[in-house]
């Protein structure tokens, strides 16, 4: 459910979006490109959510990191109005948010987890800046909201 939800419906419909003509590249390199895959991801994500915080067996990390999956994609929406924030460094700073809290609080979490996903949000943000797909507050921002919106995830869902 995870999967299909988060990756693979996304990624179809921001592909059938390409092919149909709503967007000029899979790239969705302007603001006014990014409002239909991001309203689509919005919906998907709050499903898997929504779906996983009523299930007896989901673990409670896993509903936060749901949650913070549809919180930075409603981050990104809004975010979208006023800058073409970095999406990937979105996902970066939730991701290295949730090691963090995860290597705080769960004595289980793996160790090697944080500085791995420390790695590739740095490899991520510098990709995004040399490719000059976007300036430095954009990659920067784009760290912000996805910490912020992961936060916020695991103190509601938590």
């Amino acid at each position: 459910m995870v999967l299909l939800n988060t990756i693979l419906f996304p990624a179809l419909i921001t592909f059938l979006l390409w092919r149909l003509g709503f967007t000029k590249s899979l790239q969705l390199e302007t603001q006014r490109e990014r409002i239909f895959p991001l309203v689509i991801n919005i919906i998907f994500y709050f499903w898997a959510w929504n779906v996983s915080r009523n299930l007896e067996d989901v673990p409670i990390p896993l509903v936060q990191w749901l949650l913070g999956g549809f919180l930075c994609a409603s981050a990104a929406m809004f975010t979208n109005i006023f800058m073409k924030v970095s999406l990937h460094a979105i996902g970066m700073g939730g991701l290295v948010t949730f090691s963090v809290l995860m290597t705080l609080t769960d004595p289980f979490f793996p160790s090697w987890m944080l500085p791995l996903a420390l790695i590739i949000a740095g490899l991520t943000g510098t990709a995004r800046l040399l490719r000059e797909a976007h300036m430095p507050g954009e990659v920067y921002g784009g760290y912000l909201a996805g910490a912020i919106c992961q936060v916020a995830a695991w103190y509601i869902a938590g």
